[in-house]
């Protein structure tokens, strides 16, 4: 979907390698103005189309994954959907899964204890799973499990969950999603909703990660099982570059989230509150930023992204997202 956009960035970028030693983004911007202003339109054409495909897939499965969560709230789990199905990343023309935890109680010692067992001892690892497998399996839905990774450093089952078929002006259709399945992973939910709060902040959020994801890809920089970049390496990338309390050229679009959300995202908040936030119905409705200190567009900030890190050499540098800045690594 984002090829045109890339193609059109292609002078710019050729440009900018040509010109990175003369410290020059302000001439790229200026000299390529009409071609960032195209680029610009062009993603906030495919952010649009983008929304449109999202509501249409999660309107298509949620009433299915609704009897999902709700089978396992009766068999003693808290279920909680996570990852770009809970922060609006996910994208139906990718495939993406619907990762589900389950949440044997919101006790953050008895989680911290079950959790171990389950990422130590692979025998109870396969026999929490296939037991939340079985639950579903069970149900009368139809369900088939796909894979089962229990040796896995965060195990998890995969499940195809077949959505009944309804009636459409094409005559009806079956359609199906991957479930990914774990269990009592804090990490997940605090991390999901990190993300969920930013891209409620600014769409522009939204708009720079797929673009950097895609850039990713032409690449061959993206696939976490190669131990190249993840969908959740690549989206803090672009948190972090959006919230650097530091650039010299620029003022952060985005607040310091941790700082902003503190109710919601203090690392120090109970899992008990974590996944009563996380749950909440009222969870999609965070307002975005009101009078953002910045104002550019998404084309300009792509150009600004890549100087950014360009400039950066990460052996030196780690980046401290809930702070907003880049701290010297200390040297052996």
């Amino acid at each position: 979907m984002l090829r045109r956009s890339s193609i059109s960035l292609l002078p710019i970028l050729r440009s900018y390698s040509h010109s990175h030693l003369d410290d020059s983004v302000e001439a790229i911007l200026t000299t390529h103005a009409k071609q960032i202003s195209r680029l610009t339109g062009q993603i906030t054409s495919e952010y649009d189309a983008r929304q449109r495909q999202l509501k249409e897939w999660r309107t298509s499965i949620d009433p299915t994954l609704q009897k999902v969560l709700q089978c396992y709230s009766q068999n003693k789990y808290h279920p909680l959907v996570v990852g770009s199905a809970m922060t609006g990343l996910a994208s139906a023309s990718e495939g993406s899964d619907v990762d589900l935890v389950l949440y044997t109680s919101t006790n953050e010692d008895i989680l911290e204890r079950s959790r171990l067992s389950i990422t130590s001892n692979t025998a109870h690892s396969e026999k929490v799973l296939k037991r939340a497998v079985g639950i579903l399996e069970r149900s009368g839905m139809n369900v088939r499990l796909k894979a089962l990774f229990s040796r896995a450093r965060h195990p998890i089952a995969k499940i195809q969950v077949t959505v009944p078929r309804v009636k459409s002006h094409q005559g009806g259709k079956k359609e199906a999603f991957l479930l990914e399945l774990s269990v009592d992973s804090m990490v997940h939910a605090r991390n999901s909703l990190f993300v969920h709060h930013s891209l409620q902040a600014d769409k522009r959020v939204v708009m720079l990660y797929y673009w950097v994801k895609h850039w990713l890809r032409k690449c061959d920089l993206l696939g976490s099982q190669q131990g190249k970049f993840s969908s959740y390496h690549t989206i803090l990338f672009v948190i972090h570059f959006l919230q650097y309390k530091n650039h010299m050229d620029m003022n952060p679009v985005l607040s310091l989230m941790i700082d902003q959300y503190d109710d919601d995202l203090n690392p120090n908040l109970p899992f008990s509150h974590v996944y009563k936030i996380a749950s909440t119905s009222e969870l999609a409705h965070k307002q975005k930023t009101k009078n953002p200190m910045n104002t550019m567009q998404i084309g300009e900030l792509i150009v600004r992204f890549i100087d950014f890190y360009s400039r950066m050499n990460l052996h030196d540098f780690t980046l401290h997202i809930p702070s907003g800045t880049n701290i010297e690594r200390q040297k052996c």
